[in-house]
């Protein structure tokens, strides 16, 4: 018995191990050369999510960030 559930948690992490998937697309031609910061959305994080990794939710919705936060997770950070 104790030889099948080992077999089992054995199996059930060899399927469920990270694996790499590759992207296929382009980097868009107006995507700048060194990136783009994240500074802003860093920020957010700083303000809004405690040591715990805890995020203020309810704070966070209503604020005025909120908005800037779904401009950025849509547009990415020229829009914040």
């Amino acid at each position: 018995m104790l030889v099948l559930i080992a077999l089992l948690a054995g199996g059930f992490a060899l399927l469920n191990r990270p694996h790499f998937v590759p992207i296929r697309e382009d980097i868009p031609a107006d995507f700048p050369a060194e990136g783009f910061s994240h500074t802003y959305f860093e920020t957010l994080l700083q303000t809004y999510v405690d040591r715990d990794g805890n995020v203020d939710y309810g704070a966070w919705l209503d604020s005025e960030e909120a908005v800037a936060l779904k401009a950025y997770s849509t547009t990415g950070p020229s829009a914040a």
